[in-house]
């Protein structure tokens, strides 16, 4: 399963005022993630420590599958809602499993 598989780990900031609309929007992300082709799993995770700290690790069974959820409209218009709530730029970083 994790052969071509890629992850991506997507760290957010919420504006202190935001928390509660952010992790809204989050988690209608992470529902819809989890129906699209090609997505193994969608999590996002809060810190406990830092409450306006959020994550996404998502899981995509191959790289192309990612692109073609990235370039959807649906997409393009999340990020847009997300970024009035945001502290600061998105920080998404790839990875690929090794053992």
């Amino acid at each position: 399963m994790f052969n071509e598989s890629v992850i991506y780990e997507v760290n957010l900031e919420a504006k202190p005022a935001c928390i509660n609309e952010l992790k809204k929007i989050l988690t209608e992300l992470a529902d819809h993630y989890r129906k699209e082709k090609g997505c193994i799993t969608c999590e996002v995770i809060q810190s406990e420590k830092s409450p306006q700290s959020f994550q996404i690790v998502e899981v995509w069974k191959t790289e192309a599958d990612h692109t073609n959820h990235i370039s959807t409209t649906w997409f393009k218009d999340t990020v847009a809602k997300c970024q009035p709530h945001l502290e600061a730029e998105i920080d998404a970083t790839s990875w690929r499993k090794v053992a």
